[in-house]
């Protein structure tokens, strides 16, 4: 199978432009990779909100763009975004993908994460914040019952199901994506990290929200700000009384909409975070 690469360069070195563009691009496709000149997308195929984005981009780029398109093999694709991939600490966590040797540090959870062709490995800060959310969240109420819609490689599912197998308490977690590939990356991690048959409490929904059963006491959602908009209002309704919403994959500069979403529902913030001009908050329902 091969898969599209998608290159963006300009002349004049700016990696904060390019950080910008890698953050929006690792959104809509399979992988994203940058220097201070250039922006790499990796896709498997070309949909219209890919291309109205490409044009978007280089209508406001400060920089004249050059574009050009190749395919290359999908080993010659997962080679290289192996040798981009390493481990970082987030928050309690130490995300690492499987074919990296080092031991982690003693007092960081591990969370091993292959993240196959879905999104989630820990580089990208919309998934940083969500975990720190996560944590916040924690610190004020154990939940028995979450989900993560939107889970991509089910980085965040894990990350909470890890910390609840060290700690002790008894979760019942729902991981929920709209694409099988994503669902089935999710459920190779966690088997991967049970070494077998994973928990019963584990359960893996391909489909919406609306799937979803009532009484979550914490659900983790790191979508775009256009399905935040299109999910509060359901998200909220899977809430159980005091449960708490983690909020991402917004830009900054969207906050004040996003906020006014979630106030609409009437949840009330009780953080908010700011990575890499992403945003991220926890709300809590009264």
């Amino acid at each position: 199978m091969k898969i599209q690469v998608i290159t963006l360069a300009w002349s004049i070195p700016d990696e904060g432009f390019a950080e910008e563009l890698a953050a929006e691009a690792s959104l809509r496709a399979g992988g994203a990779q940058y220097e201070a000149t250039w922006v790499k997308l990796f896709i498997e195929e070309r949909t219209p909100a890919l291309e109205a984005w490409l044009q978007d981009v280089e209508s406001r780029s400060p920089y004249p763009l050059t574009r050009w398109e190749e395919a290359i093999d999908e080993e010659d694709w997962w080679e290289a975004w192996k040798a981009y991939y390493r481990p970082i600490p987030v928050g309690s966590f130490w995300i690492a993908p499987p074919w990296w040797t080092e031991p982690p540090p003693r007092h960081l959870i591990p969370v091993i994460i292959d993240p196959g062709r879905a999104f989630g490995t820990g580089q990208h800060a919309s998934t940083r914040l969500t975990l720190l959310g996560m944590e916040e969240a924690l610190s004020r109420k154990i939940p028995t019952t979450a989900a993560d819609v939107g889970t991509g490689s089910g980085i965040l599912a894990l990350a909470l199901w890890e910390k609840s197998r060290r700690e002790g308490w008894p979760l019942s977690l729902w991981a929920i994506d709209i694409d099988p590939r994503a669902v089935e990356a999710a459920r190779e991690n966690f088997q991967r990290s049970a070494r077998g048959p994973y928990d019963a409490s584990v359960t893996f929904l391909v489909g919406g929200p609306s799937l979803l059963p009532p009484g979550q006491d914490l659900i983790l959602a790191n979508l775009t700000l256009e399905i935040h908009r299109e999910v509060a209002p359901l998200l909220k309704q899977k809430l159980s009384k005091g449960g708490f919403l983690v909020a991402s994959g917004i830009l900054y500069g969207e906050r004040e909409g996003a906020e006014g979403v979630f106030r609409g529902e009437g949840l009330h913030k009780e953080w908010e975070g700011e990575d890499e001009g992403w945003w991220a908050s926890l709300w809590k329902k009264g």
